[in-house]
């Protein structure tokens, strides 16, 4: 699936250049001499913020002579240096990328009691800061169109970016305006990922259970697609012995092995060299099958025909056995820390959009006490 999305900041003079494509973030500077920075029209899979000045002058906004306001700086871009920039930032959905387009920014600008020319520079923050155009020609007191034509263009970028339209070469201080900044691009849904295990959340080796003939069965193999995934319906996925081989905890037949969404596990998991493996034994009218309590480590025993009993118990086990991702009090507290905290790589930004908010708690109540799903960052 596939959008085509333009970001506007600001009431536009390029509104009706653009009309036949879908405008999905506005900022508007608002309607004279009211200004914001805040974006007033966001369609979905994407927020865009963080719209500001960075640099040695004031920022401010100035009446846009009929078309609202437009955000100035008095007293920068001085200089032989690219130092002084406005920046925003747009953070894209989880399971979607965005696509340049080749000219994918546009913006309006015009000097006032300023000698030029004056050099600009536009950039976004991927790793490292990539150079969208360089050496922009800026000067005059009358508003003039700027863009980039970036060869060849990026494509699938993820997560938050930051763009930057930097300033720099001006001969005498004055002021530097500028208006309708414009992102184009496409939107692109990725295809949904296969589920990720769920095992050894703390990375201390908690993967591991005992076969008394077969010996230690890895529930985090260290392969692509492999592991046990956890939920409260099922235990899925692939584990591994390096005496037997590779086990399917879900095969077609018997269904694969249960959970009866309070830790009881049923069924039956298939190993290719050992046959059948019994999630829940009965023996002489006693079941000594596997558990798993509220802090999500398993205890008890399987049984396989071919292979004997395998123990479960972290206590028989070196304290290595099988422990799966639960979210509880530590996941919360990691939360209170980050709370209304804004930046990339925070383990609590569960949306993600960039900040840690109520949308992310709301995420995060919504797995309380339950089994973390694969990748869970916290």
């Amino acid at each position: 699936m596939k959008h085509k999305f333009i970001l506007i900041i600001s009431s536009s003079l390029l509104l009706t250049a653009v009309s036949l494509a879908d405008v999905i973030v506005k900022y508007d500077f608002g309607v004279y001499p009211n200004g914001t920075l805040v974006p007033s029209i966001q369609a979905n899979h994407i927020s865009a913020g963080n719209f500001g000045y960075v640099g040695d002058g004031a920022a401010s906004f100035a009446d846009h002579s009929g078309y609202g306001l437009a955000y100035q700086i008095y007293g920068g871009w001085p200089g032989s240096t690219y130092s002084d920039y406005f920046r925003f930032t747009v953070t894209i959905a989880a399971g979607w990328s965005l696509n340049f387009d080749s000219r994918c920014i546009w913006f309006d600008a015009k000097t006032t009691s300023m000698n030029g020319p004056n050099l600009g520079k536009v950039t976004y923050l991927g790793n490292p800061e990539t150079i969208l155009r360089d050496n922009i020609e800026i000067g005059g007191s009358g508003w003039y169109t700027y863009k980039t034509n970036s060869t060849p263009t990026p494509t699938g970028l993820t997560g938050t970016i930051e763009f930057r339209i930097y300033g720099k070469d001006a001969t005498a201080y004055g002021q530097f305006s500028i208006d309708n900044v414009i992102l184009n691009g496409t939107l692109i849904e990725l295809p949904p990922t296969e589920p990720t295990e769920n095992i050894d959340p703390q990375d201390s080796n908690n993967q591991y259970a005992y076969g008394e003939n077969v010996g230690w069965i890895n529930f985090e193999p260290d392969a692509n697609d492999a592991g046990a995934i956890v939920s409260r319906e099922k235990i899925e996925g692939f584990i591994w012995a390096e005496n037997i081989g590779w086990i399917n905890l879900s095969p077609e037949n018997y269904g694969g092995v249960l959970n009866d969404g309070y830790g009881n596990l049923s069924g039956y998991a298939w190993g290719e060299n050992v046959g059948w493996i019994n999630f829940d034994p009965n023996y002489s009218g006693i079941h000594y099958g596997v558990k798993i309590d509220a802090n999500g480590s398993f205890s008890g025993y399987a049984w396989g025909e071919n292979i004997g009993w395998i123990n479960f118990n972290n206590a028989d086990l070196f304290n290595k056995g099988v422990k799966v991702c639960v979210v509880n009090y530590l996941d919360l507290k990691t939360m209170a820390e980050q709370w209304l905290t804004s930046g990339a790589g925070l383990s609590a930004d569960l949306k993600p959009d960039g900040t840690v908010d109520f949308e992310d708690f709301s995420v995060l109540a919504s797995y309380w006490f339950d089994y973390c799903p694969g990748n869970w960052p916290l």
